[in-house]
């Protein structure tokens, strides 16, 4: 199906349910209100009144042209905000990331005829999970509907973490891959962005002990030994700013690149906390007191941490293969806000 029959399809879908959970209103409301300029109209609508009176005919009447350019954007957040706490917006929410993920596809940074890879965006969940039941946006289903066919995750990143992310187009590509990931047969390299200044390179050795989830991990064994852990990682830049956290005056970070030879969950969180350079936005392993300097100064809502390449040999072809994925737009105003080049994390 057409990108454009899709995104009508679910424009009607979004219409039947603010319909069905009682959103929809049958009187306009006046001309002054839908003449507001400002984004979503909060200030004379509400957010479902938006939808109905300002969005839906807008979409509607676009899709009508014959050669209509959809502009990208970006409104589930929004409404996840706007409307958090509403159980009956749940279905009205899920549309519009639908909407989203159509306008706005991932992006895809490598294919070939058994692999593809794109840049996981931080927040996405790499597949649907009992634990997160209330999730509505998935890499594998959203890259599955980009395409027109399954994708097959062949590892996983934690959902604060963006960056490359492969699937094999077939079962048989992704059995041939895991084995690499199992084996570290490939290289990793991540960018983040950690309190402190680190001044030179080095190998992490500690061993860390299984993270087990309160949830999923309930009846498991807690008395599990400790498993071996490696990061090599180099400092690529530092910085100090006038901001106070604690007893300090002033606050430092800096720019690091790391390399895990190891894959335990969470392990260069848990490293960077053991060298007691958190990364910025990890709210289990990090600093409270720095990552609210990052959200109140720099709008920074994010782990700062980034999958930027990953390289093996093609498991079919035997050719060496190089998967590189750029930073998005936080990241880059972090890097602006403290004058670090962007081509400080060229591969």
């Amino acid at each position: 199906m057409a990108t454009k029959e899709r995104i009508l399809q679910q424009l009607d879908e979004l219409n039947r349910q603010l319909e069905i959970q009682g959103f929809w209103q049958t009187s306009a409301p006046s001309e002054e209100k839908l003449q507001s300029t400002l984004p979503f109209a909060v200030d004379t609508l509400t957010p479902t009144e938006w939808l109905q009176w300002i969005f839906l005919p807008r979409m509607q009447a676009l899709l009508a042209q014959e050669d209509a350019d959809i502009p990208a954007f970006s409104i589930a957040p929004y409404f996840e905000e706007a409307l958090k706490g509403q159980a009956q917006a749940a279905p009205i929410i899920a549309v519009c990331q639908r909407l989203d993920d159509l306008v706005t596809p991932l992006e895809i940074v490598y294919r070939d005829e058994h692999y593809i890879a794109v840049n996981k965006p931080a927040g996405m969940l790499v597949h649907r999970s009992w634990l997160d039941s209330h999730e509505t946006r998935f890499a594998v289903q959203t890259l599955r509907d980009q395409i027109g066919q399954h994708v097959y995750p062949v590892h996983r990143l934690d959902r604060p973490t963006s960056g490359v992310l492969l699937f094999g187009l077939s079962k048989e590509a992704a059995s041939k891959m895991m084995p690499l990931f199992a084996e570290h047969q490939l290289t990793k390299t991540y960018h983040a962005v950690v309190r402190g200044w680190i001044n030179e390179a080095a190998v992490l050795d500690y061993p860390l002990k299984v993270e087990l989830d309160k949830i999923a991990d309930k009846f498991a064994s807690q008395e599990k030994e400790a498993q071996s852990a490696i990061t090599h990682y180099r400092p690529l830049a530092h910085v100090e700013v006038p901001i106070a956290t604690g007893r300090y005056a002033t606050s430092r970070y800096c720019l690091v690149e790391m390399e895990p030879q190891t894959g335990r969950k969470h392990q260069l969180r848990r490293h960077m906390h053991h060298l007691s350079h958190h990364i910025i936005g990890d709210v289990n392993h990090g600093d409270g007191r720095h990552n609210r300097v990052f959200r109140e100064h720099f709008n920074c809502h994010r782990l700062m941490l980034h999958a930027s390449r990953l390289a093996f040999i093609h498991p079919f072809s035997g050719e060496p293969i190089t998967i590189e994925a750029k930073v998005d737009e936080t990241w880059l105003g972090v890097m602006r806000a403290f004058e670090w080049e962007p081509t400080l994390l060229s591969l």
